[in-house]
């Protein structure tokens, strides 16, 4: 009796490292087949499993926004590997995996839901408060790294960064709040979103301002100012999101105004003036309609416009030169999307886009 006791003691201790093994390689796999399971739409335009996807992708959620506190989008692409941001001093540039020019705004395609925010005049858009999306407004980030462009352009060459905003259900209710930071900085952002049976709505806005740091640039330091640049570092800027979505119809806006002062003479212009900076306004709307006709196949319409206007500011021997360009644009969108069998989709559709205008003016008065 005592020795069948004392033999089943010893087997279990035996085996308890073994069950326990087991148990955390179950929940591994678990965990592994949830994130594998993941739905994303960046790399083929329709939702498909992450398992499914012939690329790379990314995935960062709002969870990972929380727990390290970013501020900005450009702050957490900086955290990825094969990625890495820089600064002018007046916008943040990404590069990835060892390509960056220096004259290049369009190394990189963004997306807000979706749609395409790089502009037709440069090619470009920033992450930084340009962007101006609070982060508590974000829902997840999907990053394709290498091209993407047979889908989205050209601009799509060196990775692809979707930016998807929190829906009515995922806010629940008003949001706001306002921090105080560094260089005087301030701003504060607003939030709503709510479903109601086969209707949802989200509504965000974001203010703020800062006034920013002195710069010392010794390549000026025979200057009236020695070299130090004072008061030229502010930042203005607010921007607004609205999401509605109706059964099968899906509507996005976008505004976001920019205004920054810039510290450094570009351009050979004149150090220190105060007159130099630069001002972006960026908009579109987006009304989307996506229904599946059967299990296997799904229609998709969509119709959009877009703006952009850009001006800036430079002083040369203390005369303004003035820089304005601006453009318009629209276009139409319809796919559809047949899954033939196990391993084999069918994606085909056509895109009409037209530049409705397209002008680029630079004047002294």
């Amino acid at each position: 009796m005592h020795k069948s006791l004392i033999e089943s003691f010893f087997l279990s201790i035996i085996l308890l490292p073994l069950i326990i093994n087991y148990t955390n390689a179950s929940e591994d796999d678990e965990e592994l087949r949830s994130l594998l399971d993941q739905k994303v739409s960046s790399f083929s335009v329709n939702n498909q499993k992450m398992s499914e996807t012939p690329n790379s992708i990314i995935i960062l959620s709002k969870e990972d926004f929380y727990l390290f506190g970013y501020q900005t989008v450009s702050e957490l692409i900086n955290t990825i590997q094969g990625f890495y941001v820089r600064s002018d001093l007046n916008y943040d540039f990404i590069g990835s995996r060892g390509f960056d020019r220096t004259s290049s705004f369009s190394n990189n395609q963004v997306l807000l839901n979706g749609h395409v925010l790089n502009e037709l005049v440069y090619g470009s858009q920033s992450l930084d408060n340009y962007l101006g999306i609070d982060m508590n407004d974000i829902s997840k980030i999907e990053i394709v790294q290498g091209p993407a462009s047979s889908l989205y352009g050209s601009g799509a060459m060196v990775s692809l960064i979707n930016i998807k905003t929190k829906d009515g259900k995922e806010f629940n209710g008003l949001t706001a709040g306002y921090i105080k930071g560094t260089y005087g900085s301030d701003y504060g952002h607003l939030s709503f979103g709510k479903e109601y049976d086969d209707f949802s709505i989200s509504l965000t806005a974001r203010l703020g301002e800062k006034l920013g740091r002195e710069f010392y640039f010794e390549e000026f330091k025979d200057s009236t100012s020695d070299g130090i640049a004072v008061g030229m570092d502010g930042e203005r800027y607010h921007a607004s999101t609205l999401q509605a979505k109706y059964k099968d119809f899906t509507l996005n806006a976008y505004y976001s105004f920019r205004e920054k002062d810039i510290p450094n003479a570009p351009y050979s212009s004149d150090f220190n003036s105060p007159m130099t900076m630069s001002r972006d306004k960026r908009g579109f709307v987006s009304l989307a309609y996506n229904n599946e006709l059967r299990n296997d196949i799904l229609l998709r319409a969509r119709a959009y416009f877009d703006y952009y206007e850009y001006f800036d500011v430079f002083t040369y021997d203390t005369e303004p030169m003035y820089d304005k360009n601006y453009g318009s644009w629209f276009g139409s969108e319809l796919d559809m999307t047949w899954d033939i069998s196990p391993g084999n989709r069918l994606l085909t559709g056509v895109n009409i886009s037209n530049v409705n205008n397209l002008t680029y003016r630079l004047f002294d008065d």
